[in-house]
């Protein structure tokens, strides 16, 4: 079976391209294969780019992955979240992560995530 996303290792931040449709059970594999991805290339910015995916999660699977605390690196990435203005971004995710002193932010421009995310924090 084909995957319907792409991780593209680059020089300084993994891009995570998503495809298909959205769940929960997707972002949470996803989000663990990336946590791998940083470590095994001591890359700490993270780029998830959801503009051609289809869907939404709830607003209650949005809280239960913004709540995710079981990936042992998740604290040391900088996460910059790429979605279509238009259809579904609300910054919800990425509000609760914050909270939770996860270091994210929501985009609608490649341009302008990949200049945040290339900052030094």
């Amino acid at each position: 079976m084909k995957n319907n996303y792409e991780i593209k290792v680059e020089e300084n931040y993994i891009l995570l391209e998503i495809n298909c449709r959205q769940s929960l059970k997707l972002f949470k594999e996803l989000i663990r294969k990336l946590a791998i991805e940083c470590r095994n290339h001591n890359i700490r910015k993270i780029l998830i780019d959801v503009r051609k995916s289809t869907g939404s999660l709830t607003l209650l699977e949005k809280y239960e992955l913004a709540e995710i605390r079981s990936v042992e690196n998740i604290h040391t990435i900088k996460w910059a979240y790429l979605d279509n203005e238009v259809e579904r971004a609300d910054g919800f995710v990425g509000l609760v992560a914050g909270n939770k002193g996860i270091d994210s932010r929501l985009f609608f421009s490649f341009e302008d995530a990949l200049q945040w995310l290339m900052q030094t924090s």
